[in-house]
């Protein structure tokens, strides 16, 4: 490009980011704090950001109508106000991308922000879904074609590079399969007159992306980014300490946004600004940690000094330890109905193993239950905790309390594995903690298992995934 070329695109680019921060104020104030970087490295062949600049493509920006300029720069932001560069410690970058991109275009396209450039990932079936949740489906998506043709397996990308060589196809072509999470946040009328009317990819886009997708990011060279051809994620840059003060800043960053926008529309948070705030109140933590902190929470303790409390060795100051004080007995119901799934229910049991190992519970029971109880059975502390899935008939909750009433000293806590589908409601409290371990059988039920878990009446629930 020409350096007239190059500076009529820079202007073009700082035009855009004016104009979508005066019509949306959410986005001018993350993009205040988003400085652009022009001299892109060569992997970087659209755009893309690391969560504190946004490095463009000048001769991509080129290509991009003054609508497409509008939505990529708008997606940008979305990667980095749904921290997705944080978010992509442990995944394939490049599934990362795949998965942020269905989640970003869905909310741009449903609030008209621009229009979407040709050749980028779109489809309804993931309205309500979590990166995390896309991920999850794609590399189902992928075990499953492996598994129908593995004849292909010497192919090596091929499977893998499926989603984003299709991705553009799939808003047209399979807008029908949307499974449990369709239908949730954006009404389906509005997805469906913006796919129609989103410009379609073409071929050449396709075959471009789907030779990109190789990569995993800016450390394979000449490959791209972004599969997805709209604007790119990349890992959050420095170390911990660095990252920990850049998400520190961000969240506050995020949370001032939420409210522009709020204020721009009459005082209320939409429905996005929630999910985001909400994603910043709740604490990333593993299923099993906050399932062993329930437990250390529900097991009545003393404090003693012949085990003091190992965090504060070494400080100013010496405290005694929790130890338990008598007997700790917890009870665990597993729901054996027939939506409940195997794999799941062994899991659950091997992080209770681990419990009991620990020796913060001396006994557990174990009781299998669908329309009603079907086996007890007592497990002390050492005891490898085995039980076959009695049951496999409907799911009610009441015949649990029941049994708990009938017991001549109640347990210091239970836990219910379920998918949280009773055909008789939830019953009435049991007067002891409890803690819903809800999990379902598919990534596609997943929006809907939280939207239950959102309407249970007591108790405290957790995602078991």
């Amino acid at each position: 490009m020409t350096p007239s070329e190059i500076k009529t695109q820079i202007e073009r680019v700082q035009t855009e980011r004016e104009f979508l921060a005066t019509q949306w104020r959410f986005y001018g104030v993350l993009l205040s704090a988003l400085p652009d970087v022009y001299d892109a490295p060569a992997s970087i062949t659209t755009a893309a950001t690391d969560g504190r600049r946004i490095y463009w493509n000048l001769s991509y920006v080129k290509t991009l109508s003054r609508e497409n300029l509008t939505f990529v720069t708008a997606h940008e932001v979305l990667h980095v106000s749904l921290m997705h560069h944080f978010r992509a410690k442990g995944y394939d970058l490049r599934l990362v991308n795949i998965a942020g991109d269905y989640v970003i275009n869905l909310k741009l396209v449903a609030d008209k922000i621009g229009a979407m450039p040709k050749g980028c990932l779109y489809d309804t079936k993931y309205i309500g879904w979590s990166m995390e949740d896309v991920i999850a489906d794609l590399q189902q998506q992928e075990k499953q074609k492996q598994g129908d043709q593995p004849q292909d397996g010497e192919q090596g990308d091929g499977p893998e590079a499926q989603p984003g060589a299709d991705g553009q196809d799939e808003g047209s072509e399979k807008p029908q399969e949307q499974g449990e999470g369709a239908g949730e946040g954006d009404d389906t009328p509005d997805g469906e007159t913006a796919t129609s009317e989103a410009p379609e990819g073409s071929e050449g886009q396709g075959e471009e992306t789907q030779g990109s997708q190789d990569g995993t990011g800016s450390e394979g060279g000449d490959e791209s980014p972004d599969p997805g051809h709209c604007g790119g994620v990349l890992p959050a840059p420095g170390d911990e300490a660095e990252q920990a003060e850049d998400k520190r800043g961000l969240e506050k960053a995020i949370r001032t946004a939420v409210a522009a926008a709020a204020k721009q529309a009459g005082g209320k948070v939409d429905g996005f600004g929630q999910m985001v705030l909400d994603g910043l109140d709740k604490a990333q933590v593993r299923w099993e940690d906050e399932l062993e902190e329930f437990v250390s929470q529900s097991v009545i303790t003393d404090y003693s000094w012949h085990r003091p409390d190992r965090r504060f060795n070494g400080g100013e100051w010496m405290l005694p330890g929790q130890v338990p004080d008598g007997c700790a007995h917890g009870v665990l119901f597993l729901d054996t109905s027939a939506s409940m799934d195997d794999a799941m229910v062994k899991r659950c049991l091997e992080e209770v193993q681990g419990i009991s190992d620990s020796g913060k519970v001396d006994k557990i029971t174990v009781v299998c239950i669908d329309t009603q109880v079907r086996s007890v059975e007592d497990f002390e502390h050492g005891d490898t905790i085995k039980m076959d899935a009695y049951g496999r008939g409907g799911t009610r909750f009441q015949p649990a309390w029941e049994w708990l009433e009938q017991q001549d000293e109640l347990p210091d806590f239970a836990v219910y594995l379920t998918d949280l589908e009773p055909f008789d409601g939830y019953g009435e409290a049991p007067d002891l903690p409890l803690l819903w371990a809800c999990s379902t059988y598919s990534v596609a039920a997943r929006p809907g298992l939280r939207k239950r878990m959102a309407e249970v009446p007591f108790g405290r629930c957790i995602e078991v995934q």
